[in-house]
C-alpha cells in the first residue's frame, strides 16, 4: 500500500496518477483539508503537520509514503527519510525537477506554486543549472477547493500567472502545487505555447513497480460528505473506503474508513 498526504483534494491527482499505473492500486491518502491551504503557513508548522501524517500513514500499514504537497516536500522530506528511510518516502520537487529537465529545449523553466513553496525556492534550487521563473499562485487552490476551474475568475487567475513566464520566455513549466493539475484545460487553453509538467505523473512512473492492487482508503480532517462529493468530482473511478480523520495535540487520529455509498 502507498501512502500519500496533502492539505486538501491536490492528494487526489497524485493518488489517480498511481490509479492510471496500476488500476485498483492500494492506497491510503489522508486530505489535511482542516487546514488547508499550507501555502500561506509558516514552515515549520507545515513539517509538523508533514510528520504527523508521514507517521500515521506508516502506522496504517503503508509500505512507502509520497508527500503529495510540494511545500511539504520542500521542507520536511529530508526529516521524514532520516525516521523513516530514504527509499521509503518520497516528494514531489525532485520528480518534478527530472521532469522538467528532461523537457525543455531553451533551458528556461517556470514553476507555478503556492507562496510557500516559492518561498523556499525549492524548484530553483533543484534546477540551479538552468534559468528558473517561479510564479506564486494564491489564488490557485481555493479556487480548485471551491471546484471553480473554468469561470473569468479561474481564467483571470491562470492569465496573471501564466504573464511573467511568457515575459521569460520559458518553455516548460511545472505544476508545483498538486492541486494545480485540476486547472489544467484552463491553463493549456489560455497558454497553448508551454509545455506544463505535473509532477506526480513522472512520480508514479518512477514507482510503478512498487504499486499494488488492493482495497484503498481516504481520511479527510474536513468535512466527509464534502471530500465525498469532490472525489466524485475529480476522480470518479476512485472507489476508497472514507473515514474522518482529527488532530489531537500535534497528533493524527483517524476513524475506521467505510464505503462511500
Amino acid at each position: 500500500m502507498i501512502g500519500l498526504f496533502d492539505s486538501g483534494v491536490g492528494g487526489l491527482t497524485v493518488a489517480d496518477a498511481f490509479a492510471k499505473r496500476v488500476p485498483g492500486a492500494a492506497l491510503a491518502l489522508v486530505a489535511d483539508q482542516a487546514h488547508v491551504p499550507y501555502g500561506g503557513r509558516p514552515v515549520d508548522e507545515v513539517a509538523a503537520f508533514a510528520a504527523a501524517q508521514s507517521d500515521l500513514l506508516f502506522e496504517q500499514g503503508a509500505e512507502l509514503v509520497v508527500m503529495a504537497c510540494n511545500l511539504s516536500s520542500a521542507v520536511a522530506l529530508a526529516n521524514a527519510r532520516a525516521r523513516h528511510g530514504a527509499d521509503r518516502v518520497f516528494g514531489m520537487v525532485e520528480a518534478g525537477a527530472v521532469a522538467a529537465r528532461a523537457r525543455t529545449r531553451r533551458g528556461r523553466v517556470g514553476v507555478l506554486a503556492t507562496s510557500g513553496t516559492v518561498s523556499t525556492h525549492a524548484y530553483g534550487l533543484a534546477l540551479a543549472a538552468l534559468e528558473v521563473t517561479e510564479v506564486a499562485c494564491p489564488d490557485f487552490v481555493p479556487l480548485v477547493e471551491a471546484g471553480d476551474i473554468e469561470s473569468p475568475k479561474s481564467k483571470a487567475a491562470v492569465d496573471r500567472a501564466l504573464a511573467p513566464l511568457r515575459r521569460a520566455d520559458c518553455d516548460v513549466v511545472i505544476l508545483g502545487c498538486t492541486h494545480y493539475p485540476f486547472l489544467l484545460p484552463t491553463l493549456r487553453l489560455l497558454g497553448p505555447e508551454f509545455d506544463f509538467v505535473d509532477p506526480a505523473q513522472a512520480l508514479a512512473e518512477g514507482l510503478a513497480s512498487r504499486i499494488r492492487p488492493g482495497p484503498s482508503r481516504m481520511w479527510t480532517t474536513g468535512d466527509r460528505l464534502r471530500f465525498r462529493s469532490q472525489l466524485a468530482r475529480w476522480c470518479p473511478k476512485l472507489q476508497p473506503l472514507l473515514g474522518e480523520a482529527r488532530w489531537c495535540e500535534g497528533r493524527l487520529l483517524v476513524d475506521e474508513a467505510q464505503a462511500a455509498d
